[in-house]
């Protein structure tokens, strides 16, 4: 009998090594998936990388199904690239989520943006454009959209580029993620969602040349001439 018990001790003993086990190999596999995250690729001196606390979004589900686009991949940090497409070369191309019309100083500016999320629940986006060139997004008027909340649809926003703004190149930010606030900073983490970087062009406003406005202006003018100096002579 005391060898019987004995062994029934040792098997729960054993068991107990095996439940533990199993449970810890669990925790483990769910730790690791929980290190996916998917990280910007604006050119420094952006917020991209670790270190300088750049955006990041994921908890290990591809994001929980909070897409810009159709895709979503994970990095193991931010991707700088000097037209911000070290994301797309790195691994998937996924920034597919944001299409720019004309950027024009002083105008109002259209943009598309594609969402994807679980159950056609709601998510927010929040975006940036550094107006001034000056490799921030932290200037005001820079944040051009703030939680706007977002259904899974083809989205069309508008924003203004601000009649001060710097032509030429500069960089813009999307991120989009499930609750409100959640992802309403250009850096830092977020626990679900993406995050796209684009490089964007601003054009100067378009003035007429002199030319296309001085010849209609003169023939008018000289029509004009022309009619009121016969009338003369016939009186």
């Amino acid at each position: 009998m005391g060898k019987i018990k004995k062994l029934r001790y040792t098997n729960m003993i054993l068991s107990m090594f095996v439940v533990v086990f199993v449970v810890s190999a669990v925790a483990m596999i769910g730790t690791a998936a929980a290190c996916h995250y998917d990280w910007g690729d604006a050119p420094d001196p952006y917020p991209t990388l670790t270190g300088n606390n750049g955006a990041n979004h994921g908890d290990g589900n591809y994001g929980r199904g909070y897409y810009l686009g159709d895709k979503w991949d994970h990095e193991d940090d931010g991707q700088p690239d000097s037209e911000a497409t070290g994301d797309d070369n790195s691994s998937n191309d996924d920034e597919d989520g944001v299409i720019f019309g004309p950027l024009t100083a002083g105008n109002l500016a259209t943009v598309q943006v594609t969402v994807i999320a679980p159950l056609s629940k709601t998510g927010y986006l929040n975006a940036w454009i550094d107006f001034n060139a000056d490799g921030d997004w932290a200037d005001s008027g820079e944040q051009i959209f703030t939680d706007v909340p977002l259904t899974p649809e083809h989205n069309e926003l508008t924003f203004d580029v601000p009649q001060g703004a710097t032509t030429g190149t500069t960089f813009a930010r999307f991120r989009f993620c499930s609750g409100s606030g959640m992802c309403s900073f250009y850096e830092g983490n977020a626990p679900d969602g993406e995050v796209e970087d684009y490089m964007v062009n601003i054009e100067n406003t378009e003035i007429p040349e002199f030319s296309t406005i001085a010849l209609p202006v003169a023939a008018i003018l000289g029509l004009m001439f022309f009619f009121n100096h016969r009338k003369r002579r016939r009186d």
